[in-house]
């Protein structure tokens, strides 16, 4: 979808708000307009951009709506970005729980 390039391409030139409001706009759309695996990216999108400005509880949320949307063979990546946000906000054994599961699931 062109909304998700526009957003990848703010994110490349620096413009983490812009890509924001993009994926947000996608996400709002929602599932009838762009399908369950776009909104999946969005989300997944939206939830880089949180974690890289270090809101770490907005960014465990969107990972988790995209892991709902997700093709499985994304959900180890999305598993262990969760596991990342559970550290960051200081729950280690939520974090270390999550990236076990991770590694001994050769699915993800």
């Amino acid at each position: 979808a062109i909304m998700m390039q526009m957003a990848h391409l703010h994110e490349v030139q620096g413009e983490p708000n812009k890509a924001i409001v993009l994926y947000e706009k996608v996400i709002a759309d929602g599932v009838r307009a762009y399908g369950r695996e776009i909104v999946s990216q969005a989300y997944t999108g939206l939830g880089e951009q949180l974690f890289s400005k270090g809101q770490f509880r907005k960014s465990l949320a969107a990972f988790e709506s995209a892991n709902r949307l997700a093709e499985p063979h994304r959900r180890g990546y999305l598993q262990w970005r969760i596991g990342w946000c559970h550290l960051n906000l200081g729950s280690q054994p939520k974090a270390t729980q999550t990236l076990v599961r991770v590694l001994k699931n050769p699915e993800m």
